[in-house]
């Protein structure tokens, strides 16, 4: 009714704009080379499983990378490369708790990364982009999860 008054009284109603997204809450990782190295290995974990694919290279990197920084994270996760997807999924979700802490305390890089959680799953992650990829359930559920603040 209003937009026919005004289109009979000769005006043109202005374009309403979408409401903007919510930007990603991200934080910047990583203040030492070490948590630069085990960033890396563990996104590519979670995108390996995000994406169905083994993730046996990328978590071998990440046990690595743990070594010395979370030596129980090391050993959990060594047997897990060798484990088909789904186990690797199971293994790394204990894992992952004290990986994403341990990034966190290590603020202040060059690496804008945003904390994903995933309920369905009771577990969270660390990831890069702007899309929730979950690497508990890929492509079943790929956009199950929410970022967190």
């Amino acid at each position: 009714m209003f937009l026919a008054l005004l289109l009979a009284c000769g005006e043109t109603p202005a374009p309403v704009a979408p409401p903007a997204a919510a930007p990603r809450p991200t934080f910047a990782c990583c203040d030492t080379p070490e948590a630069s190295a085990v960033l890396q290995a563990y996104v590519g974990v979670n995108a390996a499983l995000a994406a169905d694919k083994s993730a046996a290279e990328p978590m071998a990197a990440l046990a690595a990378a743990t070594q010395k920084e979370l030596p129980e994270v090391s050993q959990a996760l060594g047997p897990l490369a060798s484990m088909d997807i789904a186990g690797q999924r199971q293994g790394l979700n204990p894992q992952s708790a004290a990986i994403v802490s341990y990034l966190r305390a290590h603020k202040g890089g060059a690496e804008t990364v945003s904390e994903a959680f995933c309920p369905m799953a009771n577990a969270g992650w660390v990831q890069a982009g702007d899309t929730v990829a979950n690497p508990y359930y890929g492509s079943e559920m790929l956009t199950c999860g929410y970022f967190k603040e």
